[in-house]
């Protein structure tokens, strides 16, 4: 849980709730990935979802990790517990686009990831 913490100082403007020192524009909102690495028996995937033109988190957005669906919070974070493997983890909001992750997880690493999702303009069928 400690870590969660620290990566969390890393990203965020706790006063704003703004994504701090990883800013995105509008031409490079891409899913940043960092890896911390421990020797902690279990890893965990913890990010946030945001809005790639505001900055702003998106609560309770959806994130689907190897199948299993969890949700935000307030803020826009999420994290899990995860054992070792290969992960696909994508995360989605109405109206938004859906952006997905690919990553192996080895003993021990922590992952925090930023997605930056973008308004889906296609109409509605």
């Amino acid at each position: 849980m400690i870590l969660i913490v620290v990566c969390s100082a890393l990203f965020f403007k706790k006063s704003e709730g703004t994504v701090g020192s990883v800013q995105a524009s509008s031409d490079t909102c891409k899913t940043i990935e960092r890896r911390f690495s421990s020797r902690q028996r279990q890893s965990i995937l913890a990010g946030i979802l945001v809005d790639c033109e505001t900055q702003e988190p998106l609560k309770l957005g959806v994130v689907n990790i190897n199948g299993v669906v969890s949700y935000t919070d307030q803020f826009g974070k999420f994290h899990q517990r995860l054992k070792p493997g290969r992960y696909r983890v994508g995360a989605s909001w109405p109206t938004y686009r859906f952006e997905i992750l690919k990553t192996n997880v080895k003993r021990g690493d922590s992952l925090y990831v930023v997605f930056y999702l973008k308004n889906d303009e296609r109409p509605l069928e």
